[in-house]
């Protein structure tokens, strides 16, 4: 009885106007050094399924998988997310719905990250205005403690910089010099010199952590007949770049310092709203050193973001909703199968999760299945049509809704 539409669409909530939506899960670099070669790697989370603004981006689009199931020998009727697919190497994820007490307590905890991202990524006015509430003594305690972690922080992204500013500096002293290198041999050496900065940042990072020390680079043959061909005439083009640094060093590490404050002030307010998100969902037993002055601002600080629309998962009654693999096998407890009427949302089979409990609901702004009869449970489905968008700059794109808050710290600066 699917009256899903071919191709992709998006899904409004009638009575809250909230769409269902996609936040794409935070990629973690996770390269290594072994033997001399580099290992390039990434570690994405899994995407978390929410309800939110309308605004017809990728995250908000979904389509209707009617492939064959070949284990339960029927239509997978899954509903698919298209951003996470278009976005991330990470396979195709759709809506699951489970009551199972453990998958119930992985939830919970995706639900606090969830609710630790909104409170990070909240507009910057509203920022301001709550970050008045956060005393004055628990941030002189959290700078404190974390002092050590940003004076390495900063010794080691300085050496960087610097580095990196002596290694522009050189390349201009071989361009410009009376016997300049050819553009070939400019672009071997500034691929050569990024290697051995990759290396020597690693090893800066590992000894100062007192890690294990990665291995040399296994140069080749190319970049070691280039070493030789310079090095007679390297400490005579070294001499000649030293007038040429500070016009590279200097902007750098001015820029340094913009995101060494803005590190701070991120790193204060994460820090702080991960109190608020164990109070919301572990209460305040887990914070035993803290006051009960500073327990009654985390209240009143949730109680801000509350009016402003922030709010964690309520433990209402109703199954779990999120994003897993197209792919995995249905368990007790969980269903992936869905049927829309044109007016409601719920599983197509009773085979898991018995219909009735399944029915989307939107519940204060996260969806939920329940029982049939309540708010929230009128949804629209309409084809999507990309909005076209004009030419944006590169920067503008890591600071969009997709992916989270990345940047959000930085326009404070201007950048």
């Amino acid at each position: 009885m699917s009256t899903f539409p071919q191709g992709n669409f998006t899904i409004v909530n009638d009575e809250t106007g909230c769409c269902v939506r996609v936040r794409l899960g935070r990629s973690t670099d996770v390269s290594d050094w072994k033997r001399g070669t580099t290992y390039l790697q990434t570690v994405t989370e899994k995407p978390l399924l929410e309800l939110g603004e309308a605004d017809n981006s990728p995250a908000t689009v979904w389509w209707f998988d009617t492939g064959d199931d070949s284990v339960e020998r029927r239509p997978f009727n899954q509903i698919v997310s298209y951003a996470v697919g278009e976005y991330q190497n990470i396979g195709r994820h759709c809506v699951w719905l489970y009551t199972d007490a453990l998958e119930e307590e992985k939830e919970k905890q995706r639900a606090a990250r969830q609710f630790a991202d909104r409170l990070d990524s909240m507009p910057e006015p509203l920022r301001e205005r709550l970050g008045e509430l956060i005393p004055a003594d628990w941030k002189a305690q959290h700078a404190k403690k974390t002092a050590g972690e940003l004076k390495l922080w900063q010794w080691l992204r300085e050496i960087q910089e610097r580095a990196r500013a002596k290694v522009e500096a050189e390349l201009e002293a071989w361009e410009t010099d009376e016997e300049p290198l050819s553009d070939d041999q400019l672009d071997a050496l500034e691929a050569l010199r990024e290697r051995e900065l990759e290396y020597g940042f690693a090893w800066n990072a590992a000894q100062a952590r007192d890690e294990a020390l990665p291995e040399e680079p296994e140069w080749t043959e190319e970049e070691k007949a280039l070493r030789e061909e310079i090095a007679p005439r390297y400490e005579e083009i070294r001499a000649y770049a030293e007038e040429f640094i500070p016009e590279y060093e200097e902007p750098r590490l001015k820029d340094l310092e913009l995101e060494r404050q803005a590190k701070i002030l991120a790193d204060e307010r994460h820090s702080w709203h991960e109190n608020c998100v164990f109070l919301t969902f572990y209460g305040a037993d887990g914070l035993g050193s803290m006051s009960k002055e500073h327990l009654s601002v985390l209240r009143a600080y949730l109680a801000g973001a509350a009016e402003e629309g922030i709010h964690p998962t309520p433990d209402a009654p109703g199954a779990r909703t999120g994003m897993y693999g197209s792919g995995a096998s249905r368990g007790r407890g969980s269903t992936y199968r869905w049927v829309y009427d044109g007016t409601y949302i719920y599983g197509a089979d009773s085979g898991t999760v018995p219909s009735e409990r399944t029915y989307w609901t939107d519940d204060n702004g996260y969806l939920v299945g329940k029982n049939k009869g309540g708010p929230g449970q009128t949804w629209t489905i309409a084809p999507w049509t990309p909005t076209p968008r004009p030419e944006a700059r590169p920067f503008s794109l890591m600071l969009t809704g997709l992916f989270g808050p990345i940047g959000d710290f930085l326009r404070v600066f201007g950048i």
